[in-house]
């Protein structure tokens, strides 16, 4: 997994084999024109390393300067002959360089090609291309930071909120299927189609080490899921076509235990105990009155209980040390809390519209997601209230918390891509973050000294 940034503008056809130092050119040239190098991804790359191509050029119409006002650009990387990837160049107003960030999903050769369309007019050009390797300096394990799982970019982002600015990252193969963060472990979960060119591919599941942006270990998987959770030894994964949820040995991957739930399992939860696993099944195919949560004994290798919980359940978070369970019931406008040792539903909180999200916030507080009003709102179960809706500028995916007394819940909004900061108390500024295109999931890793809370659960992100 290779990153490389890509800057250019007008320029000159340029094809170089290998990894050159510096080439250059000079043409005059009229509509469009390209630039191209044929690049090599080693078979191990390292994560702290990536590529920067750099294509500098200087221009001239008439006598004078040609500005990026005037031109359109776009990247292709093209993979045996296929292209895999199209990107958007885009500059600042009256900057001579078009940048994008371009991402390699495996080792190979690709041929990287930019396209520029000067607004039809003639320009002498001259074009200097050349790469180069830049040591990526990763932050201290104990610094607060936000995990952005970046669909659209390829990319794991390490964000510090403080100043706002993405302070390392790593590629990723694919945009992921789903994710789970491992708190205790800092480890993040992604799972992957396999759907790359490589003959034979299938779905797998990677843990990312959030110390050292390392591929900790690598997992094939027997059918991509729509969610996953994780202990010291397995994979539990969901499997909505077939109303099942199945989990993985991690040391030995074909060997699997299947068990039947009901229709469309989406959302997880691994209890605090270790030996009950909590499934959300919500069939969003149908308007089923008769969604439920299943509670499988991870011991007998069976569903023990199936209960009502109303409308498509697509979150699950469990209360540490409260032996209760809270239930995203979208469909429904509210939010379920169960009895983990009577197994009854004791009562109920109304919320805004499609609650599809919820984290921690300490104690007896939550915060929940409300897709529908593009809202989050704080979830007080010690009196089954739920706060004032607090609007988002955008539509939200995802959330996370730092449940310090001074943190702030963190919102992905995936189709404007932004990262949405709410202080926790409700007093001060909402803040707006760019970690990378279309951010999917956000986790908070706390200090490693810090407290450590229940495992953060994957919803499955779907839309109403």
């Amino acid at each position: 997994m290779t990153r490389c940034l890509l800057a250019l503008s007008i320029a000159n056809v340029l094809l170089v084999t290998g990894v050159p130092a510096a080439v250059g050119g000079q043409s005059a040239v009229s509509g469009t024109s390209f630039s191209a190098d044929l690049v090599t991804v080693p078979a191990e790359p390292v994560a702290r390393q990536w590529t920067t191509i750099e294509v500098t050029v200087t221009g001239t119409v008439n006598g004078e300067r040609v500005l990026v006002s005037e031109a359109q650009a776009v990247a292709t990387i093209s993979e045996g002959g296929e292209a895999t990837q199209v990107y958007p160049l885009t500059a600042e107003e009256q900057d001579p360089l078009f940048r994008a960030e371009v991402v390699f999903p495996r080792p190979g050769t690709y041929l990287l090609r930019a396209e520029v369309t000067p607004a039809g007019r003639s320009a002498a050009i001259q074009t200097t291309f050349r790469v180069r390797v830049v040591e990526q300096s990763l932050p201290p394990r104990d610094q607060p930071l936000l995990v952005v799982v970046c669909a659209g970019a390829r990319q794991v982002s390490l964000l510090d909120p403080v100043v706002g600015q993405t302070v390392a990252s790593v590629a990723v193969p694919e945009p992921p299927a789903c994710t789970f963060y491992d708190e205790q472990a800092q480890v993040l979960w992604l799972a992957f189609a396999g759907s790359g060119a490589d003959e034979g591919a299938a779905p797998f599941a990677e843990a990312l080490d959030l110390g050292d942006l390392s591929v900790r270990e690598r997992v094939s998987l027997p059918f991509l899921p729509v969610s996953l959770v994780a202990d010291a030894t397995r994979l539990f994964l969901t499997d909505e076509q077939r109303n099942r949820v199945t989990w993985v040995d991690r040391s030995r991957p074909e060997k699997t235990v299947t068990v039947e739930v009901g229709p469309g399992p989406r959302a997880l939860a691994l209890l605090s105990g270790g030996n009950l696993l909590c499934v959300g099944n919500a069939d969003l195919r149908n308007e089923d009155p008769y969604d439920s949560l299943s509670v499988i004994d991870l011991t007998k290798r069976e569903e023990i209980i199936r209960l009502p919980v109303g409308t498509h359940p697509l979150a699950l978070l469990e209360l540490p040390g409260a032996d209760r369970l809270c239930v995203c019931a979208a469909g429904d406008n509210r939010v379920a809390v169960v009895d983990t040792q009577s197994w009854r539903c004791v009562s109920s909180v109304d919320t805004g519209g499609w609650p599809m999200a919820l984290a921690w916030a300490g104690g007896d507080r939550a915060k929940l997601l409300c897709r529908n009003d593009r809202a989050v709102a704080t979830l007080e179960l010690s009196t089954n209230t739920a706060g004032a809706l607090l609007p988002l500028p955008a539509t939200p995916d995802h959330l996370a918390v730092d449940r310090r007394p001074d943190g702030s819940a963190y919102v992905a909004c995936a189709d404007a891509s932004l990262i949405v900061s709410l202080p926790n108390s409700g007093k001060g500024e909402m803040k707006t973050y760019f970690a990378g295109k279309h951010p999917v999931a956000v986790y908070y890793r706390q200090a490693a000294a810090g407290p450590a809370g229940p495992l953060p659960l994957h919803d499955g992100k779907e839309r109403p």
